[in-house]
């Protein structure tokens, strides 16, 4: 990697990460060089995925955002599996068979079990 950053947000992230590394305790700040190489609106752009995807990383703004991301992914069967019981609980209430692929249509069901006696002439109760 040279002086400059070109790329997506997580390549320009990675680059600012490795000048924080081979700093050894942080940077003072970034120079955009704008050479008007790319139409206006091009350019805008390019700023605005900077600020929107880029920044937050190291201004500690999207800390709490990432941790609840990473809380819901290891507590998905807890969160959605009263969705997708309820769903699968509404179809053979109604005496109608549970389809097949519903869980792809039902949030979190990819996480839960499939069920192979879903009729409601077999139900236990």
């Amino acid at each position: 990697m040279g002086t400059t950053l070109v790329g997506s947000p997580d390549t320009v992230s990675k680059g600012i990460e490795r000048l924080i590394r081979l700093s050894d305790g942080g940077i003072g700040g970034l120079l955009f060089r704008a050479h008007e190489w790319a139409p206006r609106h091009e350019t805008l752009k390019s700023y605005e995925l900077f600020a929107r995807y880029v920044m937050p990383r190291f201004q500690g703004s999207i800390d709490t955002v990432r941790g609840s991301n990473d809380w819901a992914r290891a507590n998905r069967k807890g969160i959605f599996g009263p969705n997708v019981e309820a769903v699968r609980r509404a179809f053979i209430d109604a005496g109608r068979e549970v389809p097949k692929g519903f869980e792809a249509r039902t949030a979190g069901a990819r996480d839960m079990p499939v069920e192979d006696d879903t009729s409601p002439s077999r139900e236990k109760h």
